[in-house]
């Protein structure tokens, strides 16, 4: 939920790229960054990255705002009522 939270006030995120859920949530490059999981100096060199590019983390920013929206309650709950509707 982090991750979304983040996103949802336009702060991009770094996070390991373990098997569930932050590739589902993180476009790497676009919304963030993704680094091996387990790699601390990965994940210390993408921090430092953003942190030291204003430009990157604003736009990244950005773009994670707008990612952000496809997730909203309203949005998830249309998917789940087309889904029943495609079952019934």
């Amino acid at each position: 939920m982090v991750l979304l939270e983040a996103q949802a006030f336009g702060v991009p995120v770094v996070s390991f790229d373990c098997k569930c859920g932050p590739r589902e949530i993180v476009k790497d490059g676009e919304t963030g960054i993704l680094v091996p999981e387990g790699d601390n100096y990965a994940l210390a060199k993408a921090l430092e990255r953003l942190m030291e590019n204003d430009a990157l983390r604003k736009e990244m920013g950005q773009n994670a705002f707008r990612n952000a929206e496809k997730w909203r309650t309203d949005a998830i709950m249309e998917k789940w009522t087309a889904l029943f509707q495609e079952i019934l």
